[in-house]
């Protein structure tokens, strides 16, 4: 069964925020991952922000850390462009309105994953607007 994994997730793990236990149990248990190209963006603009909040001394080693431990993940989860396919669902899901534009990308990529699947696609958010928002849509979330 594919999990969708949005960039909360991964973030809370690589940044050791409440909740990354629980982020790893998830992690390990999914065989097929899946997200989109948005995620390592997404992740990558966070951590060097992080970064830019440690001690000048070991800003450096704070975000190679991570940017390695990212890199660690990502070989571990299929990413889809933001493609014409991704664009026309959003076009044509009035729900996405109500939403950030990410989360949106995010939720579209998401049910093209679900298109192409015969067993249903799970969210996996920190986030609880994109809960809501997936479940409306009729994606489960972990």
């Amino acid at each position: 069964m594919p999990c969708y994994f949005d960039s909360s997730v991964i973030l809370c793990s690589l940044l050791q925020q409440a909740g990354a236990d629980a982020v790893v149990g998830i992690w390990e248990s999914q065989s097929e991952r899946v997200s989109s190209v948005l995620l390592e963006a997404e992740c990558v603009t966070v951590l060097r922000r992080a970064a830019a909040l440690q001690p000048t001394r070991s800003a450096s080693r704070f975000l190679s850390a991570r940017l390695d431990a990212l890199d660690e993940l990502l070989k571990g989860i299929h990413l889809r462009n933001v493609d014409i396919e991704v664009l026309r669902c959003l076009r044509q899901e009035p729900r996405f309105g109500g939403c950030r534009t990410l989360d949106a990308i995010h939720l579209a990529t998401a049910l093209l994953f679900q298109e192409q699947s015969e067993d249903p696609v799970i969210v996996a958010t920190m986030d609880e607007r994109m809960k809501l928002l997936s479940v409306s849509l009729g994606l489960p979330v972990a």
